[in-house]
């Protein structure tokens, strides 16, 4: 194998790497901001819930 071929096959390794990288970045970003979202939801239903109770417990 020349240093040319072997230049090149480093070169195909390199741009693989880093695409999986990214994907895994890509992933990553995706799950802290679904995490935030449902925590933010569940939040709001809870907050939501007390409101009713006490709105409620006031009559």
């Amino acid at each position: 194998m020349s240093s040319e071929e072997i230049r090149l096959e480093l070169n195909k390794l390199m741009i693989i790497q880093a695409e999986h990288d990214e994907h895994i970045r890509h992933n990553a970003i995706k799950q802290t901001h679904w995490a935030w979202q449902r925590w933010f939801w569940v939040g709001t239903v809870i907050i939501l819930s007390v409101v009713q109770i006490v709105a409620f417990l006031s009559k």
